[in-house]
């Protein structure tokens, strides 16, 4: 995965990734992970992942957001992924997408009221 000119956006890099079309959670899993990996590799400390195959791709979001999320999860508790990150982003086009990650980020991020 390159980094891109990143134009006049206020970031080191942009990765790019490709995503399925339509309904296939290893494929989407494994898009997610190379963001990830490849933001480490760069020595990112923050990444923000958008909606990676939904829309006109055909991924339905409220099947597409728990994949998302549970692949993120396990990755930052993986090796010491928690640590290099200051931030991991989960950016949304449509309200009803912000809505889907509403849905889902208790399960996957719940906060610890003590």
């Amino acid at each position: 995965m390159p980094l891109s000119l990143r134009y006049n956006l206020h970031a080191k890099a942009v990765l790019h990734t490709v995503g399925p079309m339509g309904v296939k959670p290893e494929i989407l899993r494994s898009a997610y992970r190379s963001a990830l990996d490849q933001s480490l590799a760069h020595g990112l400390k923050s990444i923000a992942l958008c909606a990676i195959s939904t829309g006109i791709f055909g991924y339905d979001i409220r099947k597409a957001t728990p994949v998302a999320m549970a692949t993120v999860r396990e990755w930052l508790e993986e090796e010491d992924h928690a640590e290099r990150m200051d931030a991991v982003i989960f950016c949304v086009f449509q309200d009803s997408d912000r809505r889907a990650y509403e849905m889902y980020m208790p399960t996957f991020f719940p906060v610890d009221l003590e």
